[in-house]
């Protein structure tokens, strides 16, 4: 799955991003179970693993 995101303006915190990533792909369409399977894998590890499974997962705008 590839959410297309501009992360400029969003805030460098876990739960940002994670609230980003969300809306993102809810905006366009992603199941909810896409998305919570990617936020599930980027909340099991580090602040660092979540960032990479987060640019995994996306995709400029």
């Amino acid at each position: 799955m590839e959410v297309k995101m501009d992360w400029v303006g969003v805030k460098d915190n876990a739960f940002a991003m994670l609230g980003a990533f969300r809306k993102a792909a809810q905006q366009q369409g992603v199941t909810q179970a896409d998305i919570d399977r990617v936020i599930e894998e980027a909340r099991s590890g580090d602040y660092v693993h979540l960032v990479n499974v987060l640019m995994r997962n996306t995709v400029p705008e």
